[in-house]
């Protein structure tokens, strides 16, 4: 997903893009359903309506990039992690499952994000 994509996604459903910012990755998709005042499965259909992907995939994407976002202000995913709280490992092993890519080799994203 690039930027320009998820800009597109949060055109498409701004109300869910506002739950994700708030509360982050810790959100599952029956808490947010509800947030919106839907049932889960209400909720699924509103993201297919929308031709948005499954939200596990929307949720994972939108933190890599607010990851990214946060490294390029405190120069490294290392201290985004320490800041948080959370071991950087963590981080890094969410990044290249979420993206395909190393946290190393990010710069190749770059141009994407």
């Amino acid at each position: 997903m690039t930027a320009t994509e998820s800009d597109a996604y949060r055109d498409r459903y701004p109300e869910l893009f506002v739950i994700l910012d708030e509360v982050g990755l810790s959100l599952s998709p029956r808490v947010c359903a509800e947030r919106l005042g839907l049932s889960k499965s209400s909720f699924d259909r509103e993201l297919r309506r929308r031709q948005l992907p499954h939200f596990r995939v929307l949720r994972n994407w939108h933190y890599v990039l607010k990851l990214h976002e946060l490294a390029s202000h405190s120069g490294s995913l290392a201290a985004v992690a320490n800041a948080r709280g959370d071991y950087p490992a963590v981080l890094y092993r969410f990044f290249e499952r979420t993206t395909g890519f190393p946290w190393g080799g990010y710069e190749n994203l770059h141009g994407m994000m």
